[in-house]
């Protein structure tokens, strides 16, 4: 008896065109079976042709087959390339394979073919949020939000990408404009809220921020975020108590969720409540085989608690519930090196690298344990390695200088960007402000209310830091924005300064178009100092001081002074830091985002206030 596709060799164009849409059927319901039987008879009358090369891919998406669904969908595309939509399922497959450049380009070659599709422009800003290319993303999800107003998921996606990019006013003012739409569904609604909320805590309207946190918990009381992040508004305000109970209710509801376990130990420790991260703990007695738990609490106590064996005990918690737990073994790694057991650590960098070769923080942390063993040569050629990979990686970029530092034939050279890229400014009072001094007194009753009470005696120097949340020149306020123009024409007269250089890592992104990335407040009280790090989301980055300790005028024990070029780590340099900076209020501090910086511990009155920010060029319209 003849199989039914030798029946059927002979399908003409309305019979395939039929068949297809009825397997396209068969695949929506995901009678996966039914559906098969019937593209092995198209298969078989019609092996090469793009539509049935197509609808296979699509149900190979569907049933996880992404490997499969790729090549169909290649075929398909290399068959007949002007067609848009074998182009648009491509550019999801490969999305969901975590090849987000690949992805981008197939969904912006269709918008090339149809740029009319909203969806082809939202998919294409999914992928540059992913790709941290946020600026990108927003154009993708206007451009979506533009052909179909009543999009909202691309709505929902611009608004939460305008709170990253530190424009909160606007993103309120999107997210606000959906809530008609949105009001018939009250998932999307809530969701809506959240990002109404969020952008009012980002512009420090904190007692707003937990009225909408409340009217989104009361429509959706499990919408993932809501509760912690209305535990975050509410520690602003300094109802610590308050806040505390908010991270336990969502542990209590959910002991696996990571964010309210970092939020809770974070208030405890600042506030010198726990020697130790408990909750990880309490969680492991219900989940024993959760390697996260462990990977989490290790890192909390490697990075906040600074005690390298407990946290090697807990990443080997971790490794025994799960070996192959490379974030476990990456964890460890950094442990040891922090212990001096260097040899083990390499090995375990290098094994993490063998398996996640594109991890830049993985290639980072070899870096680092090769400058903490003193061997330049070898850290140098991890550095460049990881740089081919992650150019821009300003931590990655602050290890390789600290090598070349390391290296007696390249020291000088690596000292000198030090000496010609900090620059400082010394400022006036903006427009509008009589003198320098009222300037401030306005500045710093305004940043005093966000940083809230100054801590108690006893803490550690560390802890005597704090930093506001949110997005400080962003905010909207009449003093932020007089304070945000009178710093456009340093930030442009220091770029304006800077040599031209394509091959250096600092001066090859050199151009005039730039904008304001992060920036925050931080107050150093008595006895605090701001610890040796880089600005990883920056390309230059900056400080301005407002108000300073009385101590800072003695030059020989330059307390509460700027410091630049100490690691945060032993790195066997003949001299740690570099180059010191007297604080002036008014000065702004300029440089690159990847020089080490930190400060010197003051002992004296009033507590040390300062703004600081990240510049980064503005992305071009791809």
């Amino acid at each position: 008896m003849d199989s039914a596709p030798a029946k059927m060799i002979g399908l003409g164009d309305d019979q395939l065109r039929v068949l297809l849409g009825e397997a396209l059927v068969h695949v929506s319901r995901r009678e996966f079976a039914s559906a098969e039987r019937l593209l092995d008879i198209a298969m078989t009358a019609h092996p090469d042709e793009p539509n049935v090369l197509h609808v296979l891919g699509q149900m190979r998406r569907v049933q996880n087959r992404l490997a499969e669904a790729e090549s169909l969908f290649r075929r398909a595309a290399a068959a007949d390339p002007a067609r848009p939509e074998f182009h648009f399922h491509l550019g999801q497959v490969l999305q969901g394979n975590g090849r987000l450049d690949e992805a981008a380009a197939s969904f912006r070659e269709t918008i090339r073919l149809r740029p009319d599709l909203p969806e082809a422009h939202f998919e294409l800003g999914m992928v540059c949020s992913r790709m941290s290319d946020l600026v990108a993303a927003e154009i993708a999800y206007r451009d979506a939000v533009r052909l179909q107003p009543d999009f909202l998921a691309a709505k929902h996606a611009l608004s939460a990408t305008l709170i990253s990019l530190g424009r909160p006013k606007k993103a309120e003012a999107v997210a606000r404009s959906a809530l008609p739409q949105a009001a018939g569904d009250a998932r999307w609604f809530a969701g809506f809220k959240h990002n109404v909320a969020l952008a009012l805590a980002e512009r420090h309207r904190y007692d707003d921020a937990v009225r909408t946190y409340d009217e989104v918990l009361s429509i959706s009381p499990t919408l993932p975020l809501a509760e912690h992040n209305r535990a975050n508004s509410l520690l602003a305000l300094g109802r610590v108590e308050d806040a505390e109970a908010g991270y336990r209710r969502v542990l209590a509801r959910d002991p696996l969720d990571l964010m309210a376990h970092r939020g809770l130990n974070q208030l405890l420790w600042r506030k010198g409540r726990a020697d130790r991260p408990e909750s990880y703990d309490d969680a492991a007695k219900l989940f024993p085989n959760s390697p996260s738990l462990f990977v989490e609490k290790g890192r909390l106590l490697l990075l906040l608690y600074e005690n390298p064996t407990e946290a090697q005990d807990a990443f080997e918690l971790a490794l025994k519930i799960a070996p192959d737990n490379e974030l476990a073994r990456e964890g460890r790694a950094s442990a040891l090196a922090r212990l001096g057991r260097y040899g083990e650590a390499v090995a375990d960098f290098e094994s993490v690298i063998s398996r996640r070769p594109l991890s830049a923080e993985a290639r980072a942390g070899l870096v680092e344990c090769l400058l903490r063993a003193n061997e330049p040569d070898k850290a140098l050629c991890a550095a460049d390695e990881a740089l081919a990979l992650a150019p821009h990686y300003q931590t990655l970029l602050a290890l390789r200088n600290t090598a070349l530092r390391q290296r007696p034939e390249t020291a000088e050279d690596a000292l000198g960007d030090y000496d010609k890229f900090v620059r400082t400014f010394d400022l006036g009072a903006p427009d509008g402000f009589a003198d320098l001094g009222t300037f401030h007194a306005i500045v710093a009753d305004f940043l005093d209310r966000l940083h809230g009470e100054e801590p108690g005696e006893g803490l550690d120097k560390t802890r005597l830091v704090s930093r506001t949340a949110g997005s400080l020149l962003g905010d909207g306020s009449e003093i932020m924005t007089s304070f945000c123009a009178h710093l456009d024409k340093a930030v442009a007269s220091y770029v304006m300064q800077l040599p031209e250089s394509d091959a250096h890592p600092f001066l090859g992104r050199r151009q005039s178009a730039l904008r304001y990335a992060r920036s925050w407040s931080t107050r150093v009280s008595r006895g605090g100092a701001i610890p040796n790090h880089v600005h990883d989301g920056g390309w230059i980055s900056a400080i301005y001081f407002v108000r300073l300790p009385d101590d800072v005028v003695d030059k020989s024990a330059a307390q509460g002074w700027a410091k630049f070029g100490e690691p945060p780590f032993e790195a066997h340099l003949p001299a740690q830091a570099w180059r010191t900076i007297r604080p002036v209020p008014g000065r702004l501090v300029l440089f690159p985002s990847y020089f080490w910086h930190g400060s010197i511990a003051s002992r004296a009155l009033p507590s040390r206030l300062s703004i600081a920010f990240d510049i980064v060029p503005e992305a071009s319209r791809k």
